[in-house]
């Protein structure tokens, strides 16, 4: 259902990449050893859109948290680290990433970065297409890009214009909002949270 102009976008990065020996990987078995590299793309990528990441804790813990089962992180790395690391590895910098949540046939990109070259270079479409064919290559059956539209958040849509290319329409999915039915009991749990608040500031 993909697009004609979709299919190109990807076909164009898949190419691209490969002329600059660009190359596909899995690291979730060593997320610990990798995370720093992972998260100053998440850095450059918050700078570049205009918000504010979690600290670098966060996405290790859920990683840890899930287990490799449930959580996955893919990437597309440069052909090499560069001078600073002489050379002698066999994969390149992280130029972008999914961190995948997957549950049964069903999985979810749930965060991702991108520096200006894995842009300038579209591999964050290509990416998305090589992580979504791997785990369908293990049994997933939906893949649910995340934030591609919204007309209730306007403001998030260029974060993930690209992920258009990826079906003809876009599915509207609810918002989780909580609508006050006991307005009392509301009042008290606002009181309660700012309480808690305050406690963890002092």
């Amino acid at each position: 259902t993909m697009p004609k102009s979709g299919k190109r976008s990807i076909r164009s990065g898949l190419k691209k990449g490969k002329a600059e020996g660009i190359t596909f990987h899995e690291d979730t078995g060593r997320a610990l050893e990798v995370i720093d590299e992972y998260y100053a793309v998440m850095e450059e990528t918050a700078k570049r859109d205009g918000f504010r990441p979690h600290p670098k804790e966060y996405y290790l813990s859920l990683l840890q948290t899930l287990g490799p089962k449930h959580a996955r992180i893919f990437s597309m790395r440069d052909a090499w680290y560069g001078l600073r690391r002489f050379m002698r590895d066999s994969e390149g910098a992280v130029l972008c990433w999914d961190l995948c949540l997957v549950q049964g046939i069903r999985a979810q990109a749930e965060y991702g970065a991108s520096t200006d070259k894995a842009r300038r270079l579209r591999q964050p479409p290509a990416l998305d297409f090589l992580a979504a064919a791997a785990l369908a290559s293990e049994g997933v059956r939906g893949f649910d890009l995340m934030g591609a539209h919204s007309a209730r958040c306007p403001e998030l849509f260029r974060v993930g214009k690209y992920k258009i290319a990826f079906a003809s329409h876009f599915t509207d999915v609810p918002g989780g909002w909580e609508m006050p039915v006991k307005r009392t009991t509301y009042r008290s749990l606002r009181t309660a949270m700012s309480v808690k608040r305050r406690m963890r500031r002092s």
